[in-house]
C-alpha cells in the first residue's frame, strides 16, 4: 500500500474541496 496512491490522492481532493466550502 502506497500513501501517495492516486485513489488516496482524489480522496484527499475531495476532502479538502469539501471543507473548502463548508
Amino acid at each position: 500500500m502506497k500513501i501517495h496512491s492516486p485513489n488516496r490522492l482524489q480522496f484527499i481532493n475531495k476532502e479538502r474541496r469539501h471543507r473548502k466550502i463548508e
